[in-house]
């Protein structure tokens, strides 16, 4: 396998697991926000709302790597 066609599936392989892990911390945010809508104990609502906004951090965080600022970067530099 050629240097260019290994990175290119690896880059793939990568991409599918961001996914994988975006997939799942939104539904761990999900679990802990239905957890927290049914509990009676305040202190319990609050540990579950507390940890579906740490999955939704993780997933910003994961989400915010992947955008590309050199549009911006570009967008900036052209004139008018």
């Amino acid at each position: 396998m050629e240097p260019f066609e290994q990175a290119f599936r690896l880059k793939a392989k990568l991409q599918r697991e961001r996914l994988h892990f975006v997939k799942s911390e939104l539904a761990l945010a999900s679990t802990f926000l239905d957890f927290a809508r049914i509990t009676r104990q305040s202190h319990t609502r609050e540990r579950n709302v507390e940890n579906a906004r740490k999955a939704h951090d993780q997933v910003a965080h994961v989400l915010a790597g992947e955008f590309d600022w050199s549009a911006l970067t570009l967008r900036g530099r052209l004139p008018g």
